[in-house]
């Protein structure tokens, strides 16, 4: 058996952790025609979940939608194109179908030889326009041939960052009048999504569902994990699961990424994890000191200071003094900046949310 756990890329089963309860309700709200707001921090497994989701649906036309990286109309237009391509399998009318409902928008299919996959380009030779959102969801519903729809926008925060003033505006008045397309607003920015759904001044104020995203339970993880190296012809004691999935925080890529270097040893004793700690964290080094230098100084030394307190006693004079940090005041501007990056979390104390992030900082920083 290949070693079952995934360090890149999206998840699937059997490499897939549990989420059934996260499964069921976006199904039952996919199948009422609701909308769901699903964020989570970075990593978490949110598109894995969507997209097992998307593949259990019956009698429900299935569009995910990468957002990621598009800045434009003209970037969301043609991820929204790309999504629905998949649910029309001749090239020829898919075309048909694009030319007849929106102007001004060349179309070509490709193979992409990596992904072993079609893919689509489309580009306008004109600057694309409100109505052109409109028309290609129009060009959806067709695509669809009158079946329910769910589309799934994953980075949907990025739409906050496009130009046009009124774009968020006109997607919400274009959307809310679709009784038969119930949408997924999946996000990673949490700052920036549950804003965009919970002020009351941004356009899809409370215009879905809220579903964080929460930690796997580390039971879950253990029926999983043993289950797995069962398959394999192998064995691994409980005590061991239960020390990764706490120094990982119950983090699903961290935990995914220390089984996949545990699963070639031949022992999963504290020695075999700590060395593999330590792996994670070199691997790790390029990036964490790319974000550690795009910091001020500031910055840096309140992340100090949550390390070394566990966010605890953050303004007491003693901790201030230790970190050469002279006001109560410079620790709440830094604070308010890290938790805008999400290099921050708040739940009572602050935290850093990368548990790997944290031990490198306690370790080099």
């Amino acid at each position: 058996m290949r070693n079952p756990f995934v360090v890149t890329g999206v998840v699937d089963d059997p490499s897939f952790c549990n989420r059934r309860q996260e499964q069921d309700e976006i199904k039952l709200h996919i199948e009422n025609s609701q909308n769901v707001l699903l964020f989570s921090h970075r990593r978490y497994g949110k598109t894995s979940l969507i997209l097992k989701v998307l593949k259990q649906l019956q009698n429900i036309a299935p569009i995910y939608v990468d957002l990621y990286g598009t800045t434009s109309i003209e970037g969301f237009i043609k991820s929204l194109i790309t999504g629905a391509s998949v649910l029309e399998p001749k090239s020829s009318r898919f075309i048909k179908l694009i030319r007849e409902s929106v102007s001004g928008l060349s179309i070509s299919f490709g193979f992409d030889p990596i992904s072993q996959s079609p893919n689509v380009s489309a580009s306008f030779n004109r600057k694309p326009e409100a109505a052109d959102i409109e028309a290609v969801f129009q060009l959806v519903q067709r695509v669809a041939r009158k079946k329910r729809i769910v589309i799934a926008f994953d980075e949907f925060q990025e739409v906050a960052g496009y130009d046009a003033v009124t774009f968020e505006k006109e997607l919400r008045r274009i959307i809310q009048h679709h009784s038969n397309i119930s949408y997924i607003f999946a996000g990673s920015q949490r700052h920036i999504i549950t804003l965009m759904f919970n002020d009351a001044k941004r356009a899809f104020y409370q215009m879905a569902i809220s579903m964080p995203l929460k930690r796997i339970a580390a039971a879950d993880y253990i029926d999983w994990v043993q289950t797995l190296y069962k398959k394999g012809g192998k064995a691994i004691d409980e005590m061991a699961i239960r020390d990764v999935v706490a120094r990982c925080e119950n983090h699903p890529k961290y935990v995914q990424e220390f089984f996949y270097f545990l699963w070639s040893l031949k022992e999963t004793g504290t020695d075999q994890i700590n060395r593999v700690e330590n792996t994670i964290i070199e691997k790790r080094a390029v990036e964490f000191m790319n974000v550690w230098d795009s910091l001020s100084l500031n910055q840096k030394k309140t992340l100090k200071l949550v390390t070394a307190t566990s966010g605890g006693q953050l303004f007491s004079a003693n901790n201030l003094a230790q970190f050469q940090l002279k006001t109560a005041s410079q620790v709440v501007a830094a604070l308010k900046v890290l938790e805008q990056r999400e290099l921050l979390s708040k739940n009572g104390e602050y935290r850093i949310y990368d548990p790997i992030f944290r031990k490198w900082i306690a370790r080099f920083a």
